[in-house]
Formats: structure tokens, sequence, C-alpha cells
């Protein structure tokens, strides 16, 4: 297959974080708060202003209705036919991420505040669950619930939010996961820039090298055959279940979601464009193998320069949460659970060390340069 670009959509002023492609229409969400829904032509359907934050997620279900979730620690309902949007509920941080169950009739969100929480669309909460630390990507099919956390676990539960599996084995915090249309395999991915696909009711799971930065999303097709992860290298990249790589598609910027809809792929970007790409049915060479640098047991970089701040707001976005302080100049930014502005200060600086803001002592220190937390050598 070969993935040539079809067409453009510049649909948010920043990055785009919430993408989902259905029969029903595109959904997206944004940095700037706003859901937008378009046909699959790309034909304005309808808008909701509504989130006072950036857009975490989206999702849509089979009638057409939007669930987001945001910043703002809430998750919302656009329902674009009437047109109307309305709070389902609120968890205690941000909403990272949301999902419809297949017959449209619940909602599972996941929250920075390490809950997971199962909805009626009309607001009633069904049940909530701590998994202790943030559930930054979830997923609903069948009777199967992924949640991809923090603490570098997959969890996958019943649809009535029972414990049914954990799966450890990543070296650092997870971004996304996506359940196969059957439920039968689901994927994950995250920091440490690997794909990893297992059997949802047993077996071990199969471990790819994907990209050569952090990956952000995974998304299967509708017939199950084909994955698609997208990455803050720029890159998207298209595998088999098998983990075998089919194609690559370079972006000029980072790839925040991507997904397919039939023959056609779509791409959520850092710049707030979608990006469509139509597969022309052209066979290509395999792309290279990716080798995804290994750390060193011990970090060279720290010298730090500057080891408290004043500051308690991101200088890019103004964000009050989850800050990170650069000892070498201290610039302070956000993670990259929003809008990763500590992670653009080190590609523009090379400013290696970053320590949280807020509380002190540091409760870690990291390394850009090597890709680790830093070791004591004290």
């Amino acid at each position: 297959m070969t993935f040539l670009p079809a067409r453009v959509h510049e649909l948010h002023p920043g990055p785009m974080k919430g993408l989902d492609v259905s029969a029903r229409g595109i959904a997206t969400g944004g940095s700037d708060g706003v859901v937008r829904l378009l046909a699959g032509n790309g034909e304005h359907i309808g808008s909701s202003d509504s989130h006072s934050d950036l857009v975490n997620a989206v999702a849509l279900d089979a009638t057409g209705r939007v669930v987001s979730g945001s910043r703002d620690r809430t998750l919302r309902v656009f329902d674009p036919s009437l047109p109307r949007s309305y709070v389902v509920g609120e968890h205690e941080k941000w909403v990272m991420s949301v999902s419809w169950s297949d017959d449209g009739s619940r909602i599972v969100s996941g929250s920075e505040d390490g809950t997971i929480a199962i909805w009626d669309p009309d607001g009633a909460e069904v049940r909530r669950f701590d998994l202790g630390h943030p559930t930054n990507a979830v997923d609903w099919r069948g009777d199967v619930i992924a949640a991809a956390n923090g603490n570098r676990i997959l969890y996958l539960l019943n649809g009535d939010g029972a414990m049914r599996r954990e799966l450890p084995g990543a070296e650092q915090m997870l971004w996304s996961t996506a359940l196969s249309p059957d439920a039968r395999l689901v994927a994950w991915t995250g920091r440490d820039r690997y794909l990893r696909i297992a059997p949802v009711d047993g077996g071990d799971a199969l471990v790819v090298p994907a990209h050569r930065d952090q990956v952000w999303s995974v998304a299967w097709d509708e017939s199950g055959d084909r994955l698609v992860t997208g990455s803050a290298d720029g890159t998207a990249a298209v595998w088999s279940p098998r983990g075998e790589a089919l194609e690559r598609i370079t972006t000029p910027s980072w790839v925040r979601r991507a997904m397919f809809r039939g023959e056609e792929l779509y791409l959520a970007t850092e710049t707030g464009d979608l990006r469509i790409y139509s597969d022309d049915r052209i066979d290509t060479a395999t792309p290279d193998p990716v080798t995804v640098p290994t750390a060193p047991d011990g970090c060279s970089h720290w010298d730090p320069q500057v080891e408290k701040t004043p500051l308690q707001r991101c200088q890019e976005c103004e964000s009050v949460e989850e800050l990170r302080l650069c000892v070498t100049c201290g610039h302070v930014g956000c993670c990259e659970s929003q809008l990763a502005h500590g992670t653009k200060h080190w590609l523009e600086s090379r400013h290696p060390n970053t320590v949280p803001v807020a509380p002190g002592p540091y409760r870690w220190r990291w390394c850009y340069a090597d890709d680790m937390y830093v070791k004591r050598t004290e």
C-alpha cells in the first residue's frame, strides 16, 4: 500500500488532541476548547465551544453524538441534531480519554485523577473505580474496557468495571490503547516508543519497536487487519496485527492521533491540521525497522543552574498544573499530557534536564537527552 496526501483541513489554531472517525463523520477536539464535527467530505456539520479548556479526547457514537473530555475536568455530549451540548459528569482532574460502549448506552472516561468512570449518557454516574495513577486512555469494545495507565500497566476490565487482566511490561508511561473490532486483541503504546499487541483473554504481548519518539496513539481499522500509530517523531506507521511494518508516513509536525476510515488515513497534528491520506493500493517496500535508543545506566547531563522558581504557570499556555522547570535556564512549561511546552523547550534549547515545579523538593529528575529519569550519582 501507499498512502498519498489527499487533503488538509485547518480546524484548530493549536494542537488537535482529539480525533474520531466513523460512518457518521469526523469529530475533532483542540487546544482551543472547541469540538468540531465534519461530514466525510469535510463539510462542516456543527461545533461546540462549551468546554472552558483544551479538549483531550472525542468519540462518536452510532447516531452522530460526540462525547468529549477536557482539561476543564468535564465530559460533555454534543448532539448536532438539536444542536445541544451538556455536561455528563466531572472528574477531580482533567478528563484524558472517553469512549462509547458499542450500543451507545454507556460512556467510559479516564482521568488524570487516576480514576475510570462509567456513565449513562444522560448524566448519571454508574460506577467509578481508582487505578491509583493517571488514566491516559480508555477504549470500549463488546464487554471489554481497556485502560492505559500512568503506572505503565494496561488494565483490561469487563463492561461492568470488574477487573479481568493486567498487562505490565512497558518501561514508561502509557499514552494510548485500542481494542480490535472483535475485542480479541488489544494494542497499547506510550512514552517508551514501543507498540504492544496481546490477546485479550490470555497470552504474551508482542513487543515491536515502533517510533523514534514517544507514541501518542494507536487505532485499528474496521476490519481488524491493520493498526496505525501516531508519534512525536512526526510519523504515522501502519502495522499488521502480527507487528509487521507496512507503511510509514512522514508529516511536518507531531502526530497526536491517527485513525483509519475505509481506505483513508486521518492524522490529527500538533499544528491543529487534520491531514487525510488515501491508499492507492500499490504495494511498496517494507519500511526500514526502527531502532529504539537504549538509555544509559546513569545520566551525565545533570548540572542544575536553577533549582526553584516563583513561576507557577506555563510560560506559553499559562497552565497552572503539572509544570516542568528547566534547571538550566529556569523556563517553566507544561507536561506532555497537556501541550508539552516543557518538551518543546528542550527541542528548541537542548537544555536536557527538568524537574517538577511543585511540590518540592523534587519527586523526580528527568533527562531529555538520555530519555530517562536521572539516577543519583552522589
